[in-house]
């Protein structure tokens, strides 16, 4: 599969990318020349059984080929498929050889792992909510809490719920009304409803949602938080309710919503000042 994206650009033309035969090795029947890049690698222009009639083989490198028909296709591919044939047989130099990578589209580009993985997989689209994840002045730890967040990969309790015996109970650690997920815990449940409500009066954030997937929605469509204290104060409480919820959980140590939004609001004030220091310098 890989073999037919690839082009080859004459020089010696001896080079094998990979011991492995059925991935990137630089054969002659596998990999498209330049010279027949509009037709394909020689096994989409002729059958096999013509090109081991002139005595090669799947493994005929492609200085083996130039070397062994001296500058003149056989006259046998030529009266099969005489347009993939009219370029004439290209030479060989002391140059490196260079692989080409032929694209969906049309075209070549310099082969790389990045230009392969993107054939496969094709280009991906560019999330809007990440810039309200990754801004300038973000707080990584935060961040990455918070991008995890969006992918609804916590480990809450619904999701791990399945892999628990069905007689254990289980129950939010902040209020233990039920069993906490992502719409729960941000900000549906009564404590976590608490610090987000301190920190929306706190950064003008009036009217913002209170549950998870609507304010997902309000990212995705480009109606996120726009100042830099807006953007930790989500980022952070999630942060924060997320370590309360394992404090509670693991350690067995509580505190009170006052206590959690304090410590986001103390920093988001050392952030932004620490941000506005840095850009005055």
């Amino acid at each position: 599969m890989c073999n037919r994206s690839l082009t080859w650009t004459p020089s010696q033309g001896r080079t094998t990318a990979s011991s492995d035969k059925h991935f990137l090795r630089f054969d002659t029947w596998r990999v498209s020349w330049r010279a027949l890049s509009s037709q394909g690698p020689l096994s989409q222009i002729i059958p096999y059984r013509r090109f081991t009639n002139e005595g090669f083989h799947a493994d005929t490198s492609v200085r083996e080929l130039i070397d062994n028909c001296n500058g003149i296709w056989p006259e046998m591919w030529v009266n099969l498929n005489p347009i993939a044939f009219s370029s004439p047989i290209p030479s060989v130099s002391d140059n490196s050889d260079v692989i080409r990578w032929r694209k969906a589209t049309g075209g070549g580009v310099d082969f790389s792992i990045k230009e392969a993985l993107r054939s496969f997989s094709g280009v991906p689209q560019r999330l809007l909510w990440t810039k309200f994840v990754w801004f300038k002045g973000h707080i990584p730890k935060l961040s990455f809490c918070m991008w995890v967040a969006c992918y609804g990969r916590l480990p809450t309790q619904d999701r791990v719920g399945s892999w628990l015996p069905e007689n254990h109970a289980l129950s939010c650690p902040l209020c233990g009304t039920c069993a906490d997920s992502h719409d729960h815990l941000f900000f549906t449940c009564s404590y976590s409803r608490q610090v987000w409500r301190c920190l929306k009066r706190m950064v003008n954030l009036h009217g913002f949602p209170e549950v998870w997937s609507t304010i997902l929605e309000q990212l995705v469509e480009n109606r996120g938080p726009r100042s830099l204290s807006q953007r930790l104060a989500l980022s952070g409480a999630v942060y924060f309710i997320w370590r309360e919820r394992n404090r509670r959980l693991f350690q067995h140590q509580k505190q009170p919503p006052i206590v959690v939004f304090k410590q986001i609001r103390d920093l988001i004030v050392a952030r932004e000042a620490t941000w506005r220091r840095g850009k005055k310098t």
